[in-house]
């Protein structure tokens, strides 16, 4: 819901605008956050030495397949690509 007010801002005041903003960077804070509690519980090494992402794998089955559709999801998967 997020990500489509981000995109969809013409209906949003400035203030609104803001606190979407806001809640957007603590969202992908906590996803970051999440995929590393996964990644530790599954005895993975620190994100930049990762062979593969089945820690985010997982996380995006326990959500039933909706958060590898997210932009933060995406966003993160590409930072994991590029190291």
């Amino acid at each position: 819901m997020l990500e489509f007010q981000i995109n969809n801002q013409d209906h949003l005041s400035k203030a609104e605008i803001k606190t979407v903003k806001a809640n957007y960077l603590e969202d992908q804070k906590l996803l970051l956050r999440l995929i590393q509690n996964k990644a530790q519980e599954m005895n993975y090494p620190p994100m930049k030495d990762w062979a593969d992402t089945k820690p985010m794998a997982e996380i995006n089955t326990m959500s039933g397949g909706l958060m590898a559709r997210t932009e933060a999801y995406q966003g993160i998967l590409g930072q994991i690509i590029m190291i």
